[in-house]
């Protein structure tokens, strides 16, 4: 039904369904079978990968709206890759051909920036404990 809603309609109806089939992937064993099932076609209309098929306008939203699926596909392949063989292909086929926002790396690096400001936390305290046992003795 979500495919059917976005088949007809603008990019901004397409990016909502997008989203809800982000949370109900996330969420339904039984979706994601279903999704998978035509997981060619969600492709089509959700990155327009196609030059007989571009998504429809404006550009700017259209730009947004396959970053998101790029995305969605992107954190799909890396949970349920293993289980769902047709969001693998799909992300081996647009990686080719577009260039993926790198969720892992992302995570990665706000770990690390994270870390960073919890070890200048950390040293923080410390030199505020020394100057108090110095100032206290």
């Amino acid at each position: 039904m979500l495919l059917s809603l976005a088949t007809n309609y603008a990019v901004q109806t397409r990016k909502l369904a997008l989203q809800l089939c982000d949370i109900l992937f996330a969420r339904s064993k039984t979706f994601r079978r279903l999704l998978t099932a035509q997981f060619g076609h969600f492709v089509e209309l959700t990155v327009g990968h196609k030059s007989d098929k571009p998504l429809p306008a404006p550009p700017a939203a259209a730009i947004d709206l396959r970053q998101k699926a790029l995305e969605a596909v992107e954190k799909w392949h890396e949970q349920w890759g293993l289980q769902y063989p047709q969001v693998t292909l799909a992300y081996k086929y647009l990686k080719k051909h577009f260039k993926f926002p790198g969720i892992a790396s992302r995570a990665a690096a706000a770990a690390a920036a994270g870390a960073v400001r919890r070890q200048r936390h950390q040293q923080m305290l410390q030199q505020r404990y020394e100057t108090f046992q110095q100032d206290f003795p």
